[in-house]
């Protein structure tokens, strides 16, 4: 375009930080930025001020977007919403939530995006009463209506702080619902391993039409592990296959292995193991060996600290779980010979 004799304008420019915002091309966008300056149109177009902080804070530079934001002339909404998401999208709710207290002090009043973004926000900091505050705001300013985006957010930040039964509430209130909704409500009640209400929450969702996703399915998992519920947890892992057509992920494996491991079904979760594309993933080998170690199987338990230490050799946690296995089946010489290998593996 340039070699042609055109020059980029402001629209132009842009559409290149945003595409640089969707590959996290930081680099580029840095170069982009660098551009912008040297042919003056910085602090002179909001479109193309904002597409620079939306830029940095989708690359993660979360100073560098907050400098670009600084610098701005005029701040309006769809730029507070940028830099306001940015730092939600990176778990920061509590700069978050300080840059949202500054821009009701500079007089402007949140739209229903930017409340969506702060109970996110609420959620990370579990600041249950500041999310109390945003809901009662969205009511008074009868927002919620039929935003499901809102709505959902109002689910999930109930839902992380705890109140799973509040968040049923406001859901039950939505004119409809979706498949993100219900998956908020599910985990809260999965968090706190409520199953009855999360497996009500399963099935009255299909009920009104909506199916369960690999999110739904990793919830229901998490609360069948949490709760002893082996047999439920392999029901829900195998209809996942086989009913709705669902393939594994690894989040789903680790779960289906830690429950088959912890109710003793050793065998089970070795083939749970096999059915996966690699199983050089830590996380699986530490969870058997930490079953290995509750229920005494010190056949298993070598072979998950092999892996284990194969992946990561100075992982202390596996040679501290395989001593105490030896030492639990009166095994002292094999202990102490765990404890001399991770002394010498961990000097190197």
């Amino acid at each position: 375009m340039q070699s042609e004799g055109f020059h980029p304008n402001e629209v132009t420019y842009s559409m290149l930080l945003k595409a640089c915002a969707i590959n996290r091309d930081i680099h580029k966008g840095t170069q982009i930025h660098d551009e912008i300056l040297r042919v003056g149109l910085s602090g002179k177009h909001a479109v193309l001020d904002t597409a620079l902080v939306d830029m940095y804070a989708k690359c993660g530079n979360l100073w560098k977007a907050q400098e670009v934001f600084d610098e701005l002339i005029a701040r309006d909404l769809i730029s507070w919403a940028v830099l306001l998401a940015g730092y939600v999208h990176h778990g920061k709710g509590v700069e978050a939530l300080e840059r949202y207290k500054r821009m009701k002090v500079e007089g402007l009043s949140p739209n229903a995006f930017i409340y969506a973004v702060i109970l996110k926000a609420c959620g990370i900091t579990r600041e249950i009463y500041k999310g109390k505050h945003i809901h009662d705001e969205i009511i008074s300013h009868q927002l919620l209506g039929s935003d499901i985006v809102l709505g959902t957010a109002l689910i999930d930040m109930y839902s992380k702080c705890g109140l799973p039964n509040k968040a049923h509430g406001v859901l039950e209130e939505l004119p409809f619902r979706n498949l993100v909704s219900w998956n908020s409500l599910i985990g809260g009640y999965a968090h706190l391993c409520e199953i009855d209400e999360a497996f009500h929450c399963f099935q009255q969702m299909q009920h009104e039409g909506i199916f369960p996703n690999e999110v739904t399915f990793i919830s229901m998992l998490h609360a069948c592990r949490h709760s002893g519920l082996e047999n439920e947890g392999e029901l829900v892992y195998v209809n996942m296959k086989t009913t709705y057509g669902i393939k594994p992920n690894l989040r789903h494996h680790i779960y289906m292995i830690d429950i088959l491991s912890h109710a003793g079904h050793f065998e089970k979760a070795m083939a749970a193991i096999e059915e996966m594309q690699t199983s050089d993933y830590l996380p699986i080998w530490s969870s058997i060996l930490g079953a290995c170690l509750k229920l005494g199987n010190l056949r298993v338990g070598r072979l998950a600290f092999e892996h284990a230490i194969s992946l990561d050799k100075s992982n202390a946690a596996a040679y501290s779980c395989m001593e105490k296995i030896y030492i639990t089946a009166g095994m002292y010489e094999e202990a102490q010979k765990i404890r001399d290998m991770m002394a010498n593996n961990m000097l190197f």
